[in-house]
């Protein structure tokens, strides 16, 4: 086996762990520390709970003003969950930790890109895994985690149109 393709292999059992280590903590934390707060209606950059349940799209309508994907994605949650808040808030858990799966793609992306060291590489990932304000956006049905993930996806196509051209 040459250097490179060792390498590769190991790059790739170090991110397998650390991914593993995100699912194990980010269950430890949902199960003994901090849960998601399922009182929809405590958050003012949400319309009417009732009416995103039953009348989705007039909701977004007629109250543009508040977040409408955000209002939309909440709705069709809501219509999937029966109305159940605490399903609801179980559905965009784990929607908010997809997200940080993919913001953890694109950290090691980055990392194998500028060829940090793969103990580099693995303290920048446990960082992002236990920052407070990291586990603090997952576990709040509030749509900055969101933002935060579309911008690095924005990042990460803009940097390799620009690396192509």
């Amino acid at each position: 086996m040459t250097s490179n393709k060792l390498k590769n292999l190991i790059n790739l059992k170090s991110f397998k762990i650390i991914i593993g280590i995100f699912i194990i903590s980010k269950l430890v934390i949902f199960k003994y520390f901090f849960q998601i707060h399922s009182d929809f209606a405590s958050y003012w950059q949400l319309s009417n709970l009732e009416l995103l349940k039953e009348d989705l799209l007039n909701t977004i309508k007629y109250l543009h003003m508040q977040q409408p994907l955000w209002n939309y994605f909440v709705g069709l949650v809501l219509k999937a969950s029966n109305g159940d808040l605490i399903f609801a808030s179980r559905i965009i858990l784990i929607v908010h930790w997809f997200f940080s799966i993919i913001i953890l793609y694109i950290i090691k992306f980055y990392s194998d890109e500028f060829k940090l060291a793969l103990l580099s590489r693995n303290i920048v990932c446990l960082i992002f895994i236990f920052h407070p304000s990291i586990i603090f956006y997952e576990n709040l049905p509030y749509y900055p985690h969101l933002v935060v993930t579309l911008f690095s996806i924005g990042s990460f196509f803009l940097y390799k149109f620009f690396k192509e051209e």
